[in-house]
């Protein structure tokens, strides 16, 4: 598994979601970085409703959105 990967998860407080999509992040041997969207007003404007969104750091690309789930993952160990 790339566990090295450089992994963001777009998260908020109080998100179900989020706190859900950690928890099998690192079930799985990932550890993305939390981002706090509200502590950012860009990202509070594009990713409001979306999260959250599990992307890679260096290039924004988005690998999974919304309910982040065991295809998200299949799709992180095929990078």
């Amino acid at each position: 598994m790339a566990q090295s990967l450089d992994l963001e998860l777009l998260t908020r407080r109080g998100c179900h979601l989020c706190e859900d999509a950690m928890a099998l992040l690192r079930a799985g041997g990932w550890r993305p970085v939390a981002v706090d969207i509200d502590l950012d007003l860009a990202l509070l404007a594009e990713f409001d409703q979306r999260v959250p969104v599990l992307r890679r750091a260096t290039t924004g690309e988005i690998i999974a959105e919304g309910t982040i789930d065991d295809e998200a993952l299949r799709r992180l160990a095929d990078c």
